[in-house]
């Protein structure tokens, strides 16, 4: 049987109690503080009549708790602690409220947490304190030192690096000796491009053999950027050229490869030098390719080896065979021709198993030239373009005398590179075309500068569709009467080149002058204006038609190819350049539009020096005089006039194809006299009375060009007389008739002396040895007597030899 257990404590005697009280130990307590609650039961007046706090539950607002009559918790703010208590009179619940404060700092946390700047800027960070339950104490920034990992530093509370990497930013706070630290991660970035790296940075390669490079970058700091290759441009020291980042050379030189970056509007440019050699022996080259000379005068050339590219390997001159034509002759190397006209000198040498040949061009003209005069006298022209010059040769008395492009040297510096007579530079600036002629006294040159301007719009993007177009060279200077060769590219909307429309477009010059195909000459001083028109049709593709129908009406860009335009015009007009569009339909999405794209040049027409450069409606008259002259020859003379303005200019006359002379100089008055005389007799040499030969009178300028020819008919031999060929039989037959007299004559006498004359020989004082001529003095006396009394008479002497 189990035995009692204790007796229980009587509880409080709750009758009468009408409410219940709770009373804390502390109405504030710090975050995770404790407070002990006690519950009362009050009767009808208010009066505590019983302790009823080990009856009653108590709870608190969460996250607290409370264990008994005993309640904490961590969350700063109020609190409510609620007690409920069930007795015989019923059940009650009451509240008490409770302040809870943070408590000391705990933890610090710095914001951002997460971080990320470029190299060299720097980063602000905040503290932000907490007690050890993580209710905010607010900013402490005040009362915490910052630091940062090597090689970043922080001043306050501003962190920075230069170095690109991953950094971690610490922000300590000392609590009563106690260190309270947080942590952030700062990852700094490379900066913007500041140096372009072209690798390789050196390099050898051959003639025609491309350089593949690659550009890598780096911050001011020296942190690499990365591969920019596919965001550079690259470009070679002319006349190599990059395709991509591959880039080609055929000229034996150093070169620089250069790389430009765009970042943030600026460009930034690194460079690498390449060496380009020759290549194998392969062709042979004469120097100078070109020359002008005088009639017969002698031009001297060299021969060199060169590779596939005309870079010089050797000098071949000893082992070189040169010719000249049509006429002329060589002597060595030595050339020299008496026509006036263009001749090609051919040379060929023996390279191995090979034999190659190569040529030169030279005119030969009937004046000397001393120097050489460049049209355009000032140009100007984009990267993407180029200037086209012209040279003519300058005589002795300063006149321009005839059109020397084609024999003479075009170059262009600081850089650039000219093919024939175009010439183009990638850098902005001024440049200097300088044309060279090699003549037989000597190299002459001339030089004129060119403005290498910016290209309109936008450079680094992929170009669009034709939008207007670009006359180049924009602005020129030129002698009046000089040719200045005009280019026409088609842009899209942004400047950028689209394509060549040069051929396509029609020029067209004001208030004076003319233009033959792309050229234009003007001879009036003064401004004149060049226009260029391209008219052409833009076909939408079917996939875009819609759009591009639309685009059309509202001014858009087209895709050009050549065509007549007809139609309304819409005319609109920007950056000095008019696009005229005829719309032929709007809605078909097949539709063409014709377009009409016209730009603008302008040139500076300057007096220059006088010019000779004479063309056949400058010759208004020619005539032929002919007479009759001693020997049954003719005379000729040949009569002509030219334009006043040429006088003193030099042209040569000829007759039958002969230079009457060197040079004819024009009157004061434009007249020209020349006089010759020709063989009266016709072809085939027929005798009197055949009827008149025929020939040409010709006149030419001093480089062969012709001018203006005519024919004559020169004068019937005298039918009276005996001809020449008769008068040359008579004079044989008398000669003969003489020598046969007198070889009878001769007969007679040697017949006579044999019936008539001893002739004896006697040795005389000396010797002969065989072989030798006789000692000097008498060696062999010779007698002759008459054969009737041989001793009586001598008829002969002695004869000494």
């Amino acid at each position: 049987m189990p035995q009692p257990g204790p007796t229980p404590t009587p509880g409080p005697s709750t009758s009468h109690v009408t409410a219940v009280r709770i009373d804390g130990s502390a109405r504030t307590i710090t975050a995770g503080g404790t407070v002990t609650y006690a519950a009362r039961g009050l009767d009808a007046t208010g009066r505590t009549v019983v302790d009823l706090t080990a009856l009653t539950t108590f709870r608190i607002t969460a996250p607290g708790r409370c264990s008994g009559p005993v309640c904490s918790t961590t969350r700063a703010g109020s609190a409510t602690v609620v007690g409920t208590v069930t007795i015989p009179d019923g059940t009650f619940r009451a509240s008490a409220a409770l302040r809870v404060l943070p408590g000391p700092l705990g933890r610090v946390t710095l914001v951002p947490q997460q971080a990320r700047a470029v190299a060299g800027r720097a980063v602000s960070f905040r503290a932000v304190g907490t007690d050890w339950f993580g209710n905010p104490l607010g900013d402490v920034s005040g009362r915490t030192a910052f630091t940062m990992s090597a090689p970043g530093s922080c001043t306050g509370s501003t962190c920075a690096a230069t170095k690109a990497q991953q950094y971690a930013v610490r922000g300590t706070v000392d609590v009563a000796g106690r260190q309270v630290t947080g942590t952030a991660t700062l990852v700094v970035d490379p900066g913007p491009v500041a140096t372009l790296t072209v690798s390789p940075s050196r390099a050898n390669v051959s003639a025609g053999q491309p350089v593949d490079v690659r550009a890598q970058g780096t911050d001011t700091f020296g942190n690499p950027v990365g591969d920019l290759t596919a965001r550079a441009t690259f470009t070679m020291t002319a006349p190599g050229r990059c395709t991509g980042a591959s880039c080609t050379a055929t000229r034996a030189k150093t070169y620089e490869i250069a790389a430009i970056v765009t970042e943030g509007g600026s460009q930034v440019r690194g460079a690498a030098v390449v060496g380009v050699t020759p290549g194998p022996l392969q062709q042979l080259q004469l120097d100078p390719p070109s020359a002008v000379a005088t009639v017969r005068a002698k031009v001297p050339f060299r021969a060199y080896g060169t590779d596939g590219y005309g870079n010089r390997l050797a000098e071949l001159t000893v082992s070189t065979t040169v010719a000249i034509g049509p006429d002329g002759t060589c002597t060595g190397q030595t050339c020299s021709a008496a026509k006036v006209g263009a001749h090609t000198v051919t040379a060929s040498a023996d390279l191995g198993p090979d034999t190659v040949t190569t040529s030169a061009a030279v005119l030969v003209v009937a004046t000397d030239i001393t120097g050489i005069r460049l049209n355009p006298r000032f140009a100007q022209t984009r990267p993407d373009q180029t200037a086209t010059f012209t040279a003519v040769g300058v005589g002795k008395g300063g006149a321009v005398v005839t059109d020397l492009t084609r024999y003479s040297a075009f170059a262009i510096t600081p850089d650039g590179q000219c093919t024939d007579q175009a010439c183009s530079a990638g850098k902005l600036g001024r440049h200097t075309v300088t044309g060279t002629l090699y003549t037989t006294g000597g190299a002459v040159t001339d030089v004129v500068p060119v403005e290498v301007i910016p290209k309109r719009g936008v450079a680094d993007r992929t170009p669009g569709v034709v939008a207007n177009i670009q006359v180049s060279p924009g602005t020129a200077q030129a002698d009046a009467g000089a040719g200045v060769t005009y280019v026409a590219t088609g842009v899209d909307t942004f400047g950028t080149p689209v394509a060549d429309l040069t051929s396509q477009t029609t020029f067209v010059m004001s208030p004076d002058g003319s233009c033959a195909g792309a050229t234009c000459v003007a001879t009036t001083p003064g401004p004149h204006t060049v226009t260029g028109t391209f008219t052409g049709v833009a076909s939408a593709a079917p996939a875009r038609a819609q759009g591009r129908a639309q685009g059309m009406a509202r001014g858009a860009p087209l895709d050009v190819v050549p065509a007549v335009a007809h139609g309304p015009e819409v005319t609109a007009r920007a950056a000095g350049v008019s696009v005229s569009r005829s719309l032929s339909s709007r809605s078909d999405l097949r539709a063409v539009a014709a377009t009409t794209l016209t730009g603008q040049a302008s040139l500076d027409v300057r007096a220059g020096p006088g010019s000779c450069l004479v063309a056949p409606d400058d010759l208004t008259t020619l005539t032929v005089t002919t007479q009759p002259a001693d020997g049954g020859a003719a005379s000729v003379r040949v009569d002509g006039v030219f334009a006043s303005r040429f006088a003193t200019c030099p042209v040569v006359v000829l007759v039958d194809d002969r230079a009457v002379q060197d040079v004819t100089t024009i009157a004061a008055d434009g007249t020209i006299v020349a006089a010759t005389t020709v063989s009266g007799d016709p072809p085939g040499g027929a005798g009197a009375g055949s009827a008149p030969g025929t020939g040409t009178a010709q006149v030419t300028a001093i480089d062969g060009r012709p001018i203006k020819q005519v024919g004559f008919t020169l004068p019937a031999a005298p039918a009276t007389g005996p001809g020449w060929f008769v008068w040359l039989l008579i004079a044989l037959a008398v000669v003969v008739l003489a020598a046969a007299a007198n070889s009878a004559r001769n007969r007679r006498q040697r017949r006579w002396v044999s019936q008539h004359v001893l002739v004896t020989a006697t040795p005389m004082q000396g010797s002969v040895s065989a072989g030798r001529e006789p000692d000097a003095g008498p060696s062999v006396g010779i007698r002759l007597v008459p054969r009737s009394d041989p001793a009586r008479v001598d008829i002969a002497t002695e004869e000494d030899r």
